[in-house]
């Protein structure tokens, strides 16, 4: 709903959590109210009896940038942690001028998934981080009208997707490149209780993706002898496994912005990369990588 009856040119989407402005973030969608329609066969009649059951929120899913608050990253690392935190928070739609047009306020959100951009030394790109959040309710109003803070998210554009290094244990990983994108998924178990509209939502298990990985061909040598040690001989107790890591910094490549750990890391799978005929490209090999758990650390935010 815009404030006043008219409509507006949206540009920014602000974010609040706890009753701390966030910043603006990319893109934002989700939200919305639904409900299931109930049908009743009344039985002498062909005629069906409808009405709606109790509604249910649907998650919210935000791109993020390196320019936002403090309060937004540790929600974000809590997850990682398996804490699970639950924030309440509201997310503005604003005009060009920052300008606070409509609001959504949720309720009792936890994050339930975290998308780690892909790490591509050619790109060009700028990186966002996908959060979805699952709350158990939420409002739909006016903005407030006023012209939200536009410092913060000034840095968004400094977190590039080439601008990464990538750590395995002592293996050669200085001319990686490329990390597929990898998403942690938190399941939600939902708990309808009579006495109340909206269901309560409680976290269940935190499951860690795989990583894909691409490298050059120069450094397959020492890849290969961990796959076959691992894989083909079956040398893969926990003592086999390896620590990493993988850290993303500014343009200079000094400032680091932040690092995802990797704990407990296994080879699956390792084969050459897919190459064309007559294509100008270098040789490269895949390896597929399990992780058991994974930590992340913000080395540089806003106040």
């Amino acid at each position: 709903m815009a404030a006043g009856g008219r409509s507006y040119t949206a540009g920014r989407f602000a974010i609040g959590v706890d009753g701390n402005f966030c910043g603006f973030v990319k893109k934002v969608s989700g939200g919305q109210a639904k409900s299931e329609v109930i049908v009743e066969n009344l039985g002498p009649t062909n005629l069906q009896k409808k009405h709606i059951g109790k509604p249910k929120y649907e998650p919210i899913t935000m791109e993020i940038g390196m320019g936002m608050s403090k309060h937004i990253y540790e929600w974000i690392r809590s997850y990682f942690d398996d804490a699970h935190v639950v924030k309440g928070g509201e997310i503005h739609a604003c005009d060009f001028d920052g300008k606070s047009m409509a609001l959504r306020q949720f309720t009792d959100a936890h994050i339930v998934e975290v998308g780690i951009p892909a790490c591509d030394a050619s790109s060009k790109e700028a990186a966002y981080m996908t959060v979805k959040m699952d709350p158990e309710k939420v409002t739909y109003g006016p903005g407030t009208g006023a012209k939200l803070d536009g410092k913060l998210g000034s840095a968004q554009k400094v977190w590039g997707q080439s601008n990464f290094v990538f750590t395995l244990g002592d293996l050669e990983c200085k001319r990686t490149k490329k990390i597929d994108a990898f998403t942690l998924k938190l399941g939600l178990a939902k708990e309808a209780v009579g006495e109340f509209r909206e269901e309560t939502k409680h976290p269940a298990k935190l499951e860690r993706p795989n990583l894909k990985v691409t490298l050059s061909q120069a450094d397959i040598e020492p890849w290969f002898n961990w796959y076959r040690s691992f894989v083909i001989e079956g040398n893969c107790s926990e003592a086999d496994e390896l620590t990493g890591a993988i850290t993303w910094y500014s343009p200079n490549k000094k400032d680091e912005l932040m690092t995802v750990e990797l704990k407990n890391v296994g080879i699956f799978n390792l084969e050459q990369e897919a190459v064309e005929a007559n294509k100008e490209q270098t040789s490269g090999f895949v390896v597929e990588l399990y992780v058991e758990d994974m930590n992340l650390i913000f080395k540089k935010t806003d106040a």
